[in-house]
């Protein structure tokens, strides 16, 4: 027997529901809040415990009926049975020309074609259409063979995923144990389940009840039950009593208004759960409303979860399971070796130096202590069930966390009886994909506040005010990838009889024309022009038809003031009353404030244990805090080791080249020598490559630059035999003297230690010294006019150790200075007696007295920089703008502009 209830309104249910509640009345609902809802309904009329059984989703009852008829098969779940398809599709090889990436589009076909695969006759039915349809057999003929050779693996195997199994029960003769049903799917109703509804009334001793909604029209598989039974209509005379529809400019707008709104309903005596906010994409915009609502001070009923990805001790699990496999990354790394419950073997600055990047997990190797820390690896492709493989992999599950494993495993009840096998690396994909998805209660809403929910979630709540947020064309409208088309469909039932699903795109949409219909005081429809990230939304249809059926303003328009915008636009008045802090709290508040915006200047900073080189007083010179993060805070920024060499290890492997070849003073030798001389500068400066079978290419790009610089080289020495190389790497130590002292060395060893290294010092045969430093290119030089404006004061520093007899023990003469950029082996960048100029900085056309002048005024800047750095000065001043720009320390910079 059946009976049909067809309702204009979603509130008329319960003129259905309450004569039923004292009845022995078995409901099926769509989804578990519809669930969960009836189940609050007959515990709070019955005033006890109710059945288990007396509120079935309709894929449980699905799945019971199939257990009764063959208890052998297994049912998986919607995220695991595209893995077992993939695995078989594999198998398949070649046999169906489908590429991987559509291959998660069959899982969706298989499901709408079900009821043709699992027939008798489904085989010759679809053959014959194929047969009459060449377009069709041309358009998804082989998505058809690749499903029945799918069915055939699911069928062998018994097993199917849960959301076919009212395709295969609809060929299935079947009953009911339950002698009145009534079924509330609301519009989440397909064919198939049509279908099978009607199979269920036909038994004489079965009542079944539907209730229907009647969107102005009824949905076509609750006509095929319509046009079977009597139906009886209800009509209530109920409708929104004041409806709003705006278009604002973002989705920030949207939340704005939203909350403006719950706020106005609040003030006018609203009670908190008549209210709701509810958007298709409700977690697109949760993050920012949940914000908003706290500094509104609104109370919300929606829980705080989280997905099981951003707990630490699962994403530590996956990772030791990826080590294992073979399969780890950079983040993988830092899970393993740096949690809270784990040792480090290095420094994070050392790990980062070493495997930022990673295109191997072989790479992990590199390092010993690493090496031997690491799980064994296992053969990824091995094979075996799920059970088995949540066996081996709970050894990489810290034991101590006993209780969060038994969680996880208890989200995987049915899966733990398959036994059907999938490889590790399957099996890590399927977890890798669950994860990220999952999710996990963490906090409890607030059960008297407002409710933030889901269109399907808010049908069944009694509510008074709501506001629909996301109405915008993107939201309302999904796109679902299947073979088949809508004729395709239409014409396989009127030929054949065949109920097959349509991959309903509007369904969302349909949603929320039906929620829009309960009976509610009011209702504010919001659509915003942009969304989070800037790009345009066109507004639905739904937003569309009620503008113009109610005549409203289509224009867009600002969202009112919330109390975000205002507490950003108050001014802290009084923070010992707003914040409880006392008066130095206040103060201190106000003067980091203050230094935030420039106005105040940092307090003298004492450095300990301070040592300087050339490059500390280049480096002041640019930005005192450039100075004070390397020297005072000890910050470094190691370069990653990667394919190619970084610019810094390119430098010194070049240098040491440079000085080796000069050191040996012979510039006719073949490749063979030359490739020994790079071997060697590689040990000497002991440097770290990313795999040592990737150095044999290096050697040989590096040997191009040893034969130029062994031509241009030994060239120049041949026109000028007179000059002569006296150091190579010279370094050496000293201290710097008092500002006040006209030396810029100490005699003694007091005052502040000082380190260099000079690249080159050649002699003249007059017997002064010309400073040379190596430079990879020229890009960020100057001639020898700026350098005291630019802050290249190393060469000029190096110079001043040479003539007060810091470097060699006695006083040298210096006639001059230069860069010599190794990328195009010139020296134009220098000062040199006029003497020297034809020799070595051709370009340069110094005066008499022009060097002398030069190393007097330097001297000057560099006890004036010293100074500074003695009275602890460090005061973000760069000397550039755009030094910001490339500077690896402006996330922790004050420096005003960075701030603002």
């Amino acid at each position: 027997m059946l009976k049909a209830h067809i309702l204009k309104n979603p509130d008329e249910k319960n003129q259905v529901l309450t004569p039923r509640l004292g009845q022995e009345v078995t409901w099926i609902v769509s989804d578990l809040s519809g669930k969960f809802w009836l189940q609050e309904q007959l515990r709070k009329h019955r005033g006890s415990v109710i059945a288990g059984d007396q509120v079935l989703r309709a894929s449980e009852l699905w799945k019971r009926s199939l257990f009764r008829i063959d208890p052998e098969w297994q049912v998986l779940s919607t995220q695991v049975s595209p893995f077992f398809i993939e695995k078989w599709m594999e198998l398949a090889g070649e046999a169906f020309p489908i590429s991987s990436k559509d291959r998660g589009k069959i899982f969706q076909t298989m499901g709408q074609i079900l009821p043709l695969l699992s027939h008798f006759q489904g085989e010759d039915v679809i053959e014959e259409w194929f047969s009459e349809n060449q377009e069709a057999q041309g358009r998804w003929y082989q998505w058809y063979k690749a499903c029945q050779f799918l069915w055939s693996a699911f069928l062998d195997k018994k097993l199917i995923p849960e959301e076919w199994i009212k395709g295969l029960l609809v060929n299935q003769e079947f009953s009911s144990t339950k002698p009145h049903l009534v079924f509330d799917l609301g519009l989440d109703i397909d064919d198939i389940e049509s279908e099978l509804i009607l199979n269920l009334s036909r038994t004489p001793e079965t009542l079944v009840e539907v209730i229907i909604p009647d969107l102005g029209e009824i949905l076509e598989p609750y006509q095929q039950i319509i046009d079977r039974c009597q139906a009886q209509y209800y009509q209530s005379h109920s409708q929104v009593g004041h409806k709003r529809f705006l278009k604002l400019p973002t989705m920030l707008s949207e939340v704005k208004q939203a909350v403006v709104e719950v706020r106005r309903w609040l003030d006018m005596g609203v009670v908190p759960s008549d209210i709701a906010i509810v958007s298709p994409a409700i977690e697109n915009y949760w993050p920012t409303l949940s914000e908003h609502l706290i500094v509104e001070g609104v109370p919300c009923q929606k829980d705080v979860v989280a997905t099981y990805s951003q707990f630490e001790v699962y994403q530590g699990w996956i990772s030791k399971i990826r080590f294992s496999l073979a399969k780890a990354q950079v983040f993988d790394g830092t899970q393993v070796f740096f949690s809270e419950s784990s040792e480090p073997l290095l420094s994070y600055q050392d790990y980062k130096h070493q495997f930022k990047n990673i295109y191997s997990p072989q790479d992990f190797s590199r390092d010993p202590d690493f090496r031997n820390s690491l799980p064994p690896e296992v053969d990824p492709s091995q094979t075996m069930s799920f059970s088995k493989f949540l066996y081996w992999s709970q050894a990489f599950f810290p034991k101590e966390q006993l209780t969060l494993w038994d969680d996880l495993v208890s989200q995987f009840d049915d899966l733990r009886l398959v036994k059907e096998e999938l490889s590790l690396q399957k099996w890590l994909e399927f977890l890798e994909y669950f994860i990220v998805r999952k999710e996990k209660k963490v906090e409890p809403g607030d059960q008297q506040g407002i409710l933030v929910l889901s269109p399907t979630a808010a049908f069944h709540q009694p509510l008074q005010h709501m506001v629909l947020l996301g109405l915008s064309e993107a939201n309302l409208v999904e796109s679902v990838q299947t073979a088949l088309q809508w004729a395709d469909i239409e014409s396989i039932k009127m030929l054949f009889g065949f109920n097959l699903p349509h991959a309903d795109r509007w369904h969302v949409l349909k949603s929320i024309q039906w929620l829009g219909k309960k009976d509610l005081k009011s209702l504010v429809g919001l659509h915003s022009e942009t969304d989070f990230s800037g790009r345009f939304q066109s507004p639905s249809y739904y937003w569309l038809q009620s503008v113009i059926e109610l005549g409203q303003d289509h224009h867009l328009q600002a969202p009112e003031s919330c109390r975000w915008d205002q507490v950003l636009k108050a001014k802290l008045y009084d923070p010992s009353v707003d914040c409880d802090w006392d008066q130095d709290q206040i103060e201190q508040l106000l003067h980091f404030m203050k230094r935030d915006l420039g106005k105040v200047t940092m307090h003298p900073v004492s450095l300990k244990n301070l040592s300087l080189s050339a490059s500390s007083f280049e480096a002041y010179f640019q930005c005192p805090f450039i100075f004070f993060a390397t020297r005072g805070l000890k910050l470094s920024d190691l370069p990653s080791l990667d394919l190619d060499l970084d610019f810094m290890t390119r430098g010194t492997l070049y240098h040491k080249i440079c000085e080796l070849m000069v050191a040996k003073n012979q510039w006719a030798l073949n490749d063979e020598q030359l490739l020994k001389i790079i071997d060697q500068a590689r040990l000497e400066i002991e440097m770290e490559i990313y795999q040592e079978e990737f150095w044999e290419s290096m050697r040989h790009f590096y040997l191009r630059f040893t034969r130029d610089f062994m031509h241009v080289e030994g060239e120049w020495r041949r026109q000028h035999p007179q000059i002569k190389t006296q150091f190579m790497e010279k370094r050496f130590k000293s201290f710097l003297a008092n500002p006040e002292d006209a030396e810029l060395f100490s005699k003694e060893e007091a005052g502040i230690p000082f380190r260099g290294m000079i690249d080159r010092i050649d002699q003249t045969p007059s017997g002064q010294g010309i400073v040379i430093d190596y430079k990879s290119s020229g890009n960020r030089l100057h001639q020898y006019t700026s350098w005291l404006k630019q802050g290249h004061l190393q060469l000029l520093i190096y110079s001043w150790a040479l003539l007060e007899g810091v470097v060699t023990g006695t006083p040298v003469s210096v006639g001059g200075s230069l860069f010599y950029t190794l990328n195009d082996l010139q020296k134009n960048y220098g000062i040199v007696e006029p003497e020297y100029r034809d020799i070595f900085v051709e370009k340069a056309k110094v005066k008499e007295g022009q060097w002398s002048q030069i190393l007097q005024d330097s001297k000057i800047l560099v006890k004036k920089i010293q100074s500074k750095i003695l009275m602890g000065d460090m005061n973000t001043q760069p000397l550039d703008e755009k030094i910001c720009e490339d500077c690896d320390w402006k996330a922790i910079c004050r420096y005003p502009n960075l701030n603002l």
